[in-house]
């Protein structure tokens, strides 16, 4: 049988090339890690956007896949394209994905400071895991084993770090994500709402498993050791422009920030029109550093990627370079933008083109 010309193709079998219909199925441009399975085998979204799987063979420890583009598939990842960030689950006790924000849960059962916990959550590309409605404290609680399933079973008997400290205003509780705060689940049913705590103690909830049945939540101090609660938001389009961003609430400063975003393949969050302005002041609460300053030439701004900064949304009164030291951008609570030192500790906003 003649095949069509176009359908044509040739594979070897030792030195006699043979006609072959096999033909390689058109490139696969990942957004997100879940969008990397492979035969029931979790990879990872890679920088340049092509989907990589574990292989102990290479270096970096990863090989691009088969619908990657034809120079890279099969191929191990460079370490300067690798993404250091992992898949929902790697390295978790137990791992669960909320439908109701797309967000990743994860259990870890390694006794922690506060402190370490939060920079435990961070290297896995997330935070400590906040609960800004009780929909969604009881939406994870059985699927991570903190609260006994309704259907029976057992919970993790266990005190558990959550992403709330004493950082607001005045020393009150406060999320790490700048999300307002709820008291829900008081081990003390005598404290109805947030309390200021002592200026000098740090302090954190954590969540009280009492019987393995109920979930409660109390104050302890911040430098008692326990089992801690992580969770990574999705990446989130933009409809506008198909850029992806995610905020790595983390105290950061500005290099940090930079080098943090560099870490999961993106850059911090270039602004440069009202629409994506009123996008990121939207969807990400909080403090959050951005990717513009005047550290090259004070007073003129510009952005990390070398975009125009012909927009801006600076607050009333600002950039004031305070004391001729403020050179970087910051997304401020107000939504507004604000000159800050670059040292300050702040979320930071990375964006993927």
């Amino acid at each position: 049988m003649t095949l069509p010309r176009a359908a044509t193709c040739l594979m070897f079998v030792g030195l006699v090339a043979l006609p072959s219909c096999a033909r390689r199925e058109a490139a696969f441009r990942c957004r997100d890690h879940r969008q990397c399975v492979r035969y029931g085998v979790a990879g990872a979204c890679e920088r340049e956007g092509s989907c990589s799987f574990p292989a102990t063979d290479c270096p970096t420890g990863a090989r691009y896949g088969e619908l990657a583009p034809a120079d890279r598939a099969g191929r191990c990842v460079p370490a300067d394209q690798r993404v250091h960030e992992l898949p929902c689950g790697a390295g978790a006790a137990a791992a669960f994905v909320w439908s109701g924000n797309g967000a990743c849960y994860t259990r870890h059962d390694t006794a922690l400071s506060w402190f370490a916990a939060a920079r435990a959550c961070v290297d896995r590309g997330g935070h400590l895991a906040t609960f800004s409605t009780a929909t969604e404290a009881n939406a994870v609680a059985a699927p991570l084993g903190i609260a006994a399933p309704r259907d029976g079973g057992a919970a993790t008997a266990a005190t558990h770090w959550m992403g709330v400290s004493d950082s607001g205003p005045d020393g009150t509780l406060a999320w790490v994500t700048g999300e307002a705060f709820l008291a829900m689940y008081w081990r003390d049913q005598k404290i109805a709402a947030p309390l200021p705590l002592r200026p000098d103690c740090m302090a954190a909830f954590s969540i009280q498993h009492v019987g393995g049945t109920s979930t409660s939540w109390d104050i302890v101090p911040c430098t008692q050791r326990h089992p801690y609660l992580c969770e990574a938001l999705p990446w989130i389009e933009n409809p506008a422009d198909g850029h992806m961003f995610r905020a790595v609430y983390a105290r950061l400063s500005w290099d940090q920030a930079r080098t943090h975003c560099a870490k999961l393949g993106a850059h911090l969050a270039t602004v440069t029109a009202g629409p994506e302005q009123a996008f990121v002041s939207e969807k990400f609460p909080g403090a959050s550093w951005l990717g513009g300053s005047d550290l090259a030439v004070p007073g003129r701004w510009a952005w990390i990627t070398g975009e125009p900064f012909a927009f801006h949304a600076f607050a009333p009164g600002e950039p004031d370079r305070f004391a001729g030291e403020q050179h970087c951008l910051m997304l401020a609570s107000d939504r507004l933008w604000h000159d800050r030192l670059c040292s300050n500790p702040a979320a930071a906003l990375c964006e993927r083109d």
